[in-house]
C-alpha cells in the first residue's frame, strides 16, 4: 500500500471516530435536556444546554466537543447556573442523572 492509500484510510477512520463521538456528544445533551425538562424551575437549563465543536477535526486529530450548560448572563435573572442543578448537595438526583450520563456515554465509546 502506498502512503497515499494508508493516509486516506486514516482519515476515513478518523471520521468514523469523530461521527461517533459527536453521536456520544448529542447523546449526552439530550439527556441532560430531558432531565431539566422533567424538573421544576428547569425550563431555562434545558433550553440553554447545548452541543458546541471547541476544536474542530484536524489531520492526525479529532474533534473535541462539548456539552455546556451556558453562561449566567444566559438566564434571565442572572442569579443561577446550571451547576446548581447537578450539584450533589443540592439536588442529589441531578448529580445522579449526571453521572449515570456519563457512565452510559463511556460505554457507547467502548
Amino acid at each position: 500500500m502506498s502512503n497515499d492509500n494508508l493516509e486516506a484510510i486514516a482519515d476515513n477512520v478518523r471520521a468514523i471516530a469523530d461521527d461517533a463521538v459527536r453521536d456520544v456528544a448529542q447523546g449526552v445533551m439530550d439527556d441532560l435536556r430531558l432531565y431539566a425538562r422533567r424538573h421544576q424551575r428547569t425550563g431555562e437549563l434545558a433550553r440553554n444546554i447545548r452541543l458546541m465543536v471547541k476544536n474542530k477535526a484536524k489531520p492526525g486529530q479529532s474533534a473535541t466537543y462539548l456539552v455546556d450548560g451556558s453562561e449566567r448572563s444566559s438566564y434571565s435573572n442572572k442569579s443561577y447556573h446550571a451547576l446548581v442543578y447537578l450539584a450533589p448537595r443540592r439536588i442529589p438526583d441531578g448529580a445522579r442523572t449526571l453521572t449515570k450520563v456519563l457512565q452510559d456515554a463511556r460505554q457507547r465509546l467502548k
